[in-house]
């Protein structure tokens, strides 16, 4: 968003753009980012400008009181999974001031505890631009987690659930289990040694407060705190003066401190924004850094799946429901990694097991002996590509890749053989994808139709797509 801003006031420096933000710290941060091209509008940090000074970054609870400040041509709101469904919510009360100007949202989560924060009666009706997680790692501007188990998790089952989140009075009693808190640093400290930055999602205050006195030269970040307080804890984590920061929530959205290599969710949780942003922190490159560890005490990745496509609540969803659709995943019983259910071997180590779906294998009589039948696997598909590739026999040919969450699945079509191109053609029909002849030619072709879900079993020692599933089947 910040480069938005500065490539936009560059090229018409006249342009009236308001930027709002939920929060002092990120209103701060952009500032720091942008010295020159914003001023602020922040009663909290005691600024305010004159209207039209080009682009004002604003705090959303200074602008709703600010009824002067009215003539802007965009406004760009960040973290704006924010912005609640009301009609009488403060976003859309500053919004209704403004009914000539262009609005774009930013988020890295675009859903809620809820549900999704877009469609039918939503103030967005579309998603109109994504970057995957995948894609920000591929191209380098984020480094990829590793999601670890912990043997000390806390226990879930039974906790009540409202609004799609763990009842905060049930997370308190949890939380203040000194004796389980104890045990679970105890089982992280040696696992954080070689981690330079540190941080601990925690419950409430008290909670923060407790794990932090189990953590020497530790520090607390919370809304007990002066802003002055605040303020001098973040400098010196920044800075490298403190390695274990604690918090509530103070940190969980938009903070940039690259430094950061480990995230410890000290909390279970069922929203997904919850999720991601907070393990978002640790994701920003930096200099001899390769991944994030995360830590998982909650039972977070068990609810809510991989990182990049955590499971969103649908509308007028149940708990029971919830459950039944949990996301299908196990740990590597060496490293502790968090992998698919299907998989056979661990990406983080390289262990190798039994797959999970092995154990309900049966054998069925054929002709010229016996064979393996295995349940077939649904996958969810967020997206599909298709390139050329190179075999290892050397041999050029489509590769078609499924992206499943934190997984991707790949065909292959041949061009070299009658049966292999009649196949293609099939699954180019199913995709949307013009025929060509011409494999340069197929490759740069567009997928039309994005399955639903994909269908897959046990080849061998291979994954095979069976079935494409699409909206409607």
């Amino acid at each position: 968003m910040a480069e938005l801003i500065r490539s936009a006031m560059e090229k018409n420096p006249s342009a009236r753009i308001l930027v709002l933000q939920n929060n002092v710290d990120l209103i701060q941060q952009t500032a720091r980012i942008l010295p020159g091209y914003v001023t602020t509008y922040c009663a909290g940090l005691g600024e305010k400008i004159q209207a039209h000074a080009g682009t004002t970054v604003a705090s959303v609870a200074s602008m709703v009181r600010a009824p002067e400040l009215k003539d802007f041509d965009g406004i760009l709101i960040d973290e704006v999974h924010a912005l609640g469904d009301s009609d009488y919510s403060t976003y859309k009360k500053i919004l209704s001031r403004f009914g000539n100007a262009k609005v774009v949202g930013f988020t890295a989560t675009p859903f809620r505890s809820s549900g999704k924060i877009y469609g039918e009666g939503k103030f967005f009706s579309r998603v109109c631009f994504q970057r995957s997680l995948l894609d920000m790692i591929d191209e380098g501007y984020l480094v990829k987690p590793s999601l670890k188990h912990t043997a000390e998790q806390f226990e879930t089952k039974g906790l009540k659930v409202r609004m799609g989140e763990y009842a905060m009075d049930d997370l308190a009693k949890l939380a203040a289990d000194t004796v389980k808190v104890k045990k679970q640093i105890a089982e992280a400290i040696p696992r954080l040694a070689d981690r330079r930055s540190r941080i601990w999602a925690c419950v409430n205050i008290e909670h923060c407060e407790l794990v932090a006195r189990e953590i020497p030269a530790s520090k607390v970040v919370h809304s007990n705190l002066s802003r002055e307080e605040r303020d001098e804890t973040m400098r010196a984590f920044r800075a490298g003066e403190v390695r274990d920061l604690v918090f509530v929530s103070v940190i969980k959205e938009g903070i940039d401190i690259p430094r950061i290599d480990a995230v410890v969710f000290m909390r279970p949780t069922r929203s997904p924004t919850l999720y991601v942003q907070v393990a978002g922190r640790g994701l920003r490159p930096a200099e001899n850094k390769k991944d994030c560890l995360l830590l998982d005490f909650g039972g977070v990745v068990a609810n809510l799946g991989p990182l990049d496509n955590p499971r969103v609540r649908e509308p007028g969803e149940t708990k029971a429901q919830a459950e039944r659709e949990k996301p299908q995943f196990k740990f590597c019983p060496k490293c502790l990694e968090y992998i698919p259910i299907q998989s056979v071997k661990c990406s983080a180590c390289g262990e190798g097991f039994i797959d999970e779906r092995l154990k309900n294998l049966t054998v069925k009589a054929a002709t010229g002996g016996g064979l393996l039948s295995n349940d077939p696997v649904r996958n969810k598909v967020t997206a599909v590509q298709i390139e050329l590739h190179m075999s290892q026999a050397g041999n050029e040919c489509l590769r078609v890749t499924y992206q499943c969450g934190i997984i991707r699945l790949h065909e292959y079509f041949s061009y070299q053989h009658d049966f292999a191109i009649k196949n293609w053609v099939k699954r180019a029909h199913e995709l949307g994808v013009p025929y060509r002849d011409n494999l340069d030619d197929q490759a740069r072709q567009t997928v039309t139709r994005v399955p639903r879900e994909i269908e897959t079993v046990l080849d061998g020692k291979y994954t095979k797509v069976r079935k494409l599933f699409f909206e409607g089947n």
